[in-house]
């Protein structure tokens, strides 16, 4: 990791386990579920990166350190997931759920930190994010397992942060909050996307905001209420900024 003046390989995980079937993971199994629900063709592409993740994330290394958000349901599945498979050997954990850091402006304020994919080289390196790294203990290997072994045993359609926590839901869960950005005018459905994404992202219970979902389920959602006529759509949802949306002239939602 360069800008921590260290020579360490850095892994990603690219699947997104917020969303699809998830006991098991399999990505073919997850590949047709993507492209009948959310139609996308192209899941099983990722298949060599996942191939490479788990097996050098899951090698026996002298120290390994996995960083995670709370507030981010794509990080926070993923990482439930390397847990499972990890098992009971030991590990290190940068979680940055509750992590403040300086903002960068003349104030030297501090901002929450968001989740791990937005957060610049810069940050990392002006608040050293790699020295919270702490051993895994045994007590929230235990909680954080049980949480996964529950939300498979359910294998919903998504995962989403509550007040209560990560918990499975149906994937229409978005769909009234995403029917209140459609207009009664015709408007730009990446719009609505966006409006979505943005507001979603600061829910009441997390001040600091929570990444709920990536652009492909609204999207997806968008299409199934035009398909079952609660709104009006003009356009390709696949070719989003030409498309457009409103609520249906008669009001019968």
């Amino acid at each position: 990791m360069e800008i921590a003046g260290e020579d360490e390989q850095v892994l990603a995980f690219m699947d997104d386990l917020s969303f699809g079937p998830i006991n098991p993971p399999d990505i073919k199994v997850r590949s047709a579920w993507v492209e009948e629900e959310l139609g996308y063709t192209d899941w099983e592409t990722l298949a060599p990166e996942l191939d490479t993740f788990w097996s050098e994330s899951l090698a026996d290394r002298p120290r390994r350190i996995v960083w995670v958000s709370r507030r981010c349901t794509m990080e926070f599945c993923g990482f439930l997931e390397w847990l499972r498979r990890n098992g009971e050997r030991p590990c290190e954990i940068v979680d940055l759920t509750d992590t403040v850091f300086p903002d960068g402006g003349d104030s030297g304020g501090l901002i929450p930190a968001p989740w791990i994919g937005l957060i610049h080289d810069h940050q990392f390196a002006g608040a050293r994010l790699w020295d919270l790294a702490k051993p895994l203990t045994a007590e929230a290997r235990a909680a954080w397992l049980s949480l996964w072994d529950q939300l498979r045993s359910e294998n919903a359609p998504l995962r989403v942060l509550t007040p209560e926590g990560l918990v499975s839901a149906p994937l229409s869960f978005f769909d009234d909050q995403i029917l209140g950005y459609v207009g009664e005018e015709w408007g730009k459905a990446a719009r609505v996307v966006g409006y979505f994404l943005y507001e979603s992202a600061y829910e009441s219970f997390s001040p600091a905001g929570v990444r709920q979902t990536g652009d492909m389920v609204p999207i997806a959602r968008l299409a199934g209420l035009a398909e079952t006529g609660r709104i009006e759509a003009r356009g390709d949802f696949h070719e989003l900024q030409g498309c457009t949306v409103r609520r249906p002239r008669n009001h019968l939602l």
